[in-house]
């Protein structure tokens, strides 16, 4: 899956809002299955494990060709490339 962001928004852009935009599919769009699926150990930015469900993505979180990879799962992952920042 590949998801275009225009703007990061310094900080304010939550994990829960990406993985829905992400992995919209497989969450079914819903808020308590995010937090779920967080909380369990099952997210992973850029290969490092997340489970605080109010994680905010940052500019630490883009690697250098502009891109955050989120795991959710073994086998689903989603690439996210920000366009300006």
């Amino acid at each position: 899956r590949y998801l275009a962001l225009e703007v990061l928004n310094k900080g304010n852009y939550s994990l829960i809002d990406a993985l829905l935009l992400v992995f919209n599919e497989e969450l079914e769009d819903s808020n308590t299955r995010a937090r779920h699926t967080i909380k369990s150990g099952a997210v992973k930015i850029n290969g490092k494990q997340v489970n605080n469900i109010n994680y905010k993505l940052s500019e630490k979180d883009i690697l250098n060709n502009k891109t955050i990879v989120l795991e959710n799962g073994k086998y689903n992952y989603g690439l996210v490339h920000i366009l300006n920042d």
